[in-house]
């Protein structure tokens, strides 16, 4: 069916209806609706197909023409392959005695992956019963108290800002992810970036085999490698990264005598120049920790404003909501 010239409008109308429209939705239904109109007016084909073997997923190892429907996907693969709160019994966790995180206390302290789960399906898992926000301190009564929610890893909302505001774009570059766990910031480097190399390092043997059976499933293992050690043993790897990302990387996993060794050894061999994305900031990690690491003669804060941006269509989403991303810090080594 031909459309009438009466009915065609200016590209900058088109955009103020589209930013109108996705300001009305939730964040999984901008998600949804950005993906499905990719694919419909794209005539490309995307994700993964509805049944068959894993060798159905589509992909051309280079590109992700669509990546956020590439991320929801993986999260929905690895939520069906891990408990409830992302977290295998072979792990060790570390309830912080110092710092911001001391008040985690094991019992009113809920580990919920930001990057399994964004907002809209942590209420969906609320409804569901599967999740509580409260405890009651005396048993019966009205006197409640919010759950504490913690995360190691980034979410998917993160993993965009991370890759096209807070960096330069990457192509020919390695991008090392101290602390894998999961795989979020490596699937969201492949991504939304052509960074040539991008190597997770994690201690953790079952985290290592479910990160190589989602690069496998997802066909990503021409750019992504995992290592199965400890950061401390992979010098040459740490010293070739442009990119380093620290995402409480340390604190609930080793003593404190471990994270003074480990944080000593970052930087006696990350290079100069590369740039290093932390949460929390380096100084807040460092502040309980005698180091003698002084944070502004090893690192300078870098502003978004002095990295080369990225345009996208999903610019809109980051530029509104600034504030979220204010614990992610991107530094550049002096």
């Amino acid at each position: 069916m031909n459309m009438s010239e009466n009915n065609i409008i200016s590209l900058e109308d088109a955009k103020k209806q589209l930013n109108c429209l996705m300001e009305r939705l939730s964040k999984s239904n901008r998600e949804e609706l950005l993906s499905d109109a990719i694919q419909t007016w794209s005539g490309i084909k995307f994700g993964i197909n509805s049944g068959g073997d894993d060798d159905e997923f589509e992909n051309d190892e280079d590109t992700m023409d669509d990546p956020v429907a590439t991320l929801n996907s993986i999260a929905k693969e690895i939520r069906e392959r891990v408990p409830l709160d992302a977290i295998f019994p072979s792990e060790t966790m570390i309830i912080p005695s110092k710092g911001e995180n001391s008040n985690c206390c094991p019992n009113t302290t809920v580990h919920v992956d930001a990057f399994l789960y964004d907002d809209d399906e942590v209420d969906d898992l609320e409804k569901e019963g599967k999740l509580k926000r409260y405890y009651c301190r005396d048993c019966g009564s009205k006197n409640i108290e919010p759950l504490i929610f913690i995360s190691n890893s980034v979410s998917r909302e993160d993993l965009y800002h991370i890759f096209n505001t807070l960096l330069p774009t990457l192509d020919g570059k390695i991008v090392l992810d101290v602390g894998s766990r999961l795989g979020a910031v490596l699937y969201g480097a492949y991504v939304y970036t052509d960074a040539a190399r991008i190597i997770g390092v994690e201690m953790n043997k079952d985290l290592c085999d479910l990160q190589n059976e989602v690069v496998k499933k997802f066909k990503m293992s021409k750019r992504i490698e995992i290592l199965h050690k400890r950061i401390e043993n992979a010098a040459d790897v740490l010293a070739s990264a442009d990119v380093i990302v620290l995402n409480n990387a340390f604190e609930f996993y080793l003593s404190e005598s471990e994270q003074i060794k480990v944080w000593q050894f970052l930087k006696a061999n990350i290079k100069r120049g590369a740039f290093i994305i932390s949460r929390p900031r380096i100084a807040i990690a460092l502040s309980n920790l005698k180091t003698n690491i002084k944070a502004d003669e090893w690192v300078m804060e870098i502003t978004e404003d002095s990295t080369e941006k990225k345009s996208n269509l999903f610019n809109m989403e980051s530029n509104k909501n600034v504030d979220q991303f204010t614990e992610i810090i991107c530094y550049k080594v002096l």
